[in-house]
C-alpha cells in the first residue's frame, strides 16, 4: 500500500501548455515537482518534461517537544 500525500499546489495553463507544481510526501522523504505537459493530437496529456527536488524529513534535537520535523534538501543515496 502506498501511503504518500499528494498535494497540488498550481496548474498554470499557457496556450496550449500546462505546467504542475505538486509535492508527494512519503513518511521519510518529500518529493517538490513541476511537471510540464502538452496534449498530442488525440487531445491526452503527455509529460515532456518534470523537474524536482528531494527532501528529506529531520527531527529537530534539542529541546523541542511533540518530535518537530525540519524539511531540508537531501543529498544522499535514495535507500537510506
Amino acid at each position: 500500500m502506498d501511503d504518500r500525500k499528494v498535494t497540488i499546489y498550481s496548474v498554470n495553463v499557457n496556450g496550449k501548455s500546462v505546467v504542475v507544481k505538486l509535492t508527494m510526501e512519503g513518511k521519510k522523504m518529500t518529493l517538490v515537482s513541476v511537471l510540464s505537459l502538452v496534449p498530442n493530437k488525440e487531445g491526452e496529456w503527455k509529460l515532456i518534461s518534470e523537474t524536482h527536488t528531494i527532501m528529506q524529513l529531520l527531527k529537530r534535537e534539542g529541546k523541542s517537544k511533540g518530535g518537530l520535523l525540519l524539511i531540508t534538501p537531501f543529498s544522499g543515496p535514495l535507500d537510506e
